[in-house]
């Protein structure tokens, strides 16, 4: 793993004021507080705050430049084309394990977390043994029967490109086995490393 960092939802938006972000997915800064009746004030702190830390730097002028690091870790998340966010846990369970990736020109960026947003650059590698460790212990069964109140793991994807909507993938885990779910019809019976593939490139948009 490269560079990574931690952010609050209003220190990212701030950074993609500066950068002139084409996008910000909104859950990163739904937790972010109320900045509009005191916004100057907010973006001065905020601006302060990362100075401080050696993200920006801001001239006598008051121009404000990114840290090269932190713009080419951040660049994904503002530019990228696609965004893809993975999820892993029981059936109905709302406390998931949960990270989205955003792809720009061959660069992943992970994200995680809430009230404090962690960006981790990533390799392919790496993403591979993410996905490795959604499906687990799982898929190593070749054979059985699908019963839907026996499924103990639900793996999904969301993969969103721009200018074009999202979509969903999911696995359902069982007694050893993986099941990709189908739109239409019984999920089909597959195994870990044609599951790992599959959920790989679907969150690459392929």
């Amino acid at each position: 793993m490269g560079k990574t960092i931690t952010l609050s939802p209003q220190e990212l938006y701030f950074l993609g004021t500066v950068l002139d972000a084409r996008y910000i997915d909104y859950d990163y800064i739904s937790h972010m507080p109320d900045i509009q009746k005191r916004y100057s004030v907010h973006e001065q702190e905020t601006m302060s705050q990362l100075a401080d830390r050696g993200y920006v730097d801001e001239d006598f002028s008051g121009n404000v430049t990114v840290d090269d690091e932190i713009r080419e870790l951040l660049e994904p998340v503002f530019f990228g084309e696609i965004e893809a966010r993975l999820m892993a846990g029981e059936p109905g369970d709302k406390d998931l394990d949960r990270c989205n990736f955003h792809f720009l020109e061959g660069r992943i960026t992970k994200v995680t977390g809430e009230d404090a947003l962690t960006f981790a650059e990533f390799g392919d590698d790496e993403l591979r043994k993410t996905v490795e460790e959604c499906f687990s212990g799982y898929g190593m069964v070749l054979e059985g029967t699908f019963d839907e109140n026996m499924i103990e793991r639900v793996v999904s994807i969301i993969c969103a490109k721009a200018n074009v909507g999202s979509y969903r993938k999911s696995w359902l885990c069982m007694n050893g086995t993986i099941w990709q779910a189908a739109e239409n019809g019984e999920p089909e019976l597959t195994d870990f490393d044609r599951a790992v593939r599959q959920a790989r490139e679907f969150a690459r948009g392929k």
